[in-house]
């Protein structure tokens, strides 16, 4: 592990931190946090057949490749659950 200058640690914990996620799965610990999110786009693209037709809403959720291998995982996979609890998807 590289140890870096307090100095650079300092400045690098003061620059400002951008997440897509929210609080409940970024608790970011920087003062200057900023969350954004990007629009949702309709798709355009039919759905395949084993969609059976339905026309309710798509939910999809990904974290990447590298969630699972950490100790946040389950708490991450629980609050995503969670948030899509009841939704008529």
């Amino acid at each position: 592990m590289v140890r870096l200058p307090r100095s650079t640690r300092n400045e690098l914990r003061g620059a400002p931190y951008a997440t897509q996620f929210p609080t409940s799965l970024d608790p970011s610990p920087f003062a200057d946090t900023h969350r954004f999110c990007e629009p949702m786009r309709a798709s355009t693209w039919p759905l395949p057949d084993w969609w059976g037709g339905s026309q309710a809403p798509l939910v999809y959720v990904t974290f990447g490749t590298v969630l699972g291998h950490t100790s946040i995982a389950a708490d991450t996979f629980a609050t995503a659950i969670d948030a899509v609890i009841g939704i008529d998807a």
